[in-house]
């Protein structure tokens, strides 16, 4: 999906890596912001540079959570190996005991920054179950469509937006959509089951 979409947006075939397998699709590593933080950021929740209280991060709040599905459906969906950092699933933070601000460098930290605390995974239930719905529907449809190349889809009717593709699986013809879930239901994007597609949508907006 990433590749084509450098390609729907214009870039030249020859720029980055073309083939599925030729590289890695994440959304943070080990060392530097976490991917939640990084919104938190551009959310300014806290504003940059200012200390935060480490229970106040959890439950996320709603335009976060949003954001960090928005990402994980993206992420999920995407042709070729991905992977998944520690504590990616509930959008955990890196908090410095020190002075309680989100830090962006933990490289060789060992205490409350680095450190997982998985009560934090039951107080996000609600991205920690959408990951999970995103990986079933990787494992169960998609297993055969995401080491092979296709294009960039753009699926437009009445009542939805949606980006996606659609390809051939031994369940099956498919099209998988992401799509914004304010601007109608999954079932009203018919054309592809008018053509003998079976729809798979994953809802990224709520």
């Amino acid at each position: 999906m990433l590749v084509g979409l450098s390609r729907y947006l214009g870039f030249p075939r020859g720029a980055g890596h073309v083939t599925v397998d030729a590289g890695l699709n994440y959304l943070e590593s080990h060392d530097d912001h976490t991917a939640a933080d990084l919104v938190r950021h551009a959310l300014h929740q806290p504003a940059s540079g200012h200390p935060v209280e480490r229970a106040s991060l959890f439950p996320m709040h709603e335009a976060l959570l949003r954001r960090m599905k928005l990402a994980a459906s993206a992420l999920v969906r995407a042709r070729g190996p991905l992977m998944l950092a520690q504590g990616q699933e509930w959008g955990r933070a890196k908090v410095r005991p020190e002075d309680n601000r989100l830090d962006g460098n933990s490289y060789c930290r060992d205490d409350a920054t680095n450190h997982l605390d998985w009560h934090e995974r039951e107080r996000n239930r609600p991205l920690v179950d959408h990951y999970r719905r995103l990986l079933q529907i990787r494992r169960e449809w998609l297993t055969d469509v995401l080491t092979g190349p296709a294009p960039l889809m753009v699926l437009h009717t009445d009542r939805m937006w949606a980006f996606g593709y659609t390809a051939a699986t031994r369940r099956g013809p498919v099209v998988d959509a992401v799509w914004d879930g304010r601007r109608g239901d999954c079932a009203d994007a018919n054309g592809g089951e008018r053509q003998g597609l079976r729809l798979r949508c994953g809802r990224f907006m709520g």
